[in-house]
């Protein structure tokens, strides 16, 4: 399975070949985006937001009894 941004861990780095080669650094808080461009490199952080995270379906369980208050 490929790994993706939501998989990494704190100070881990993932590398994506697409559009020139980017570093993604995951830091506290978000990842950091590195691109080296000869002799400029380009760093850019974005901010953990999980709305494009994929999520599993939970499974709700009944319980046996009723629980009485």
């Amino acid at each position: 399975m490929e790994k993706g941004i939501y998989d990494l861990r704190l100070h881990e780095t993932l590398y994506i070949d697409e559009c020139g080669g980017w570093n993604i650094l995951r830091v506290a808080g978000g990842w950091i985006y590195q691109y080296q461009d000869g002799e400029r490199g380009y760093k850019i952080f974005v901010p953990f937001d999980n709305e494009f995270m994929e999520t599993k379906p939970i499974k709700i369980v009944k319980p046996n009894k009723e629980i009485k208050t």
